[in-house]
């Protein structure tokens, strides 16, 4: 899952770039949808099998698995806030 969010956040983040190249206001739009509740979701889902796994007798944290949860949250934080700055540049011109 946290592959999947890293993907997700990623996405977003180049939807946010190309939003700010010039781009129309709707690829910000989609860029803060994939950063912001899609990736949110998808790590939520991570967190929850890490947590059923920590419950079972034997558990082996996964230092890639910790590290993708990591630059995906901050790829989607990034991604969040690039996205929110092109929306309310545009908001603020209407």
């Amino acid at each position: 899952m946290a592959a999947a969010a890293l993907v997700t956040a990623l996405a977003g983040v180049v939807l946010a770039i190309v939003a700010l190249l010039g781009g129309a206001v709707g690829f910000a739009v989609a860029g803060w949808l994939l950063s912001g509740p899609t990736a949110a979701l998808l790590l939520a889902k991570h967190m929850i099998a890490d947590t059923t796994e920590r419950a079972l007798p034997v558990y082996q944290p996964s230092k890639a698995a910790q590290t993708l949860y990591r630059v995906a949250v901050g790829l989607a934080a990034a991604g969040i806030v690039a996205s929110a700055w092109v929306i309310a540049e545009w908001a603020g011109r209407l």
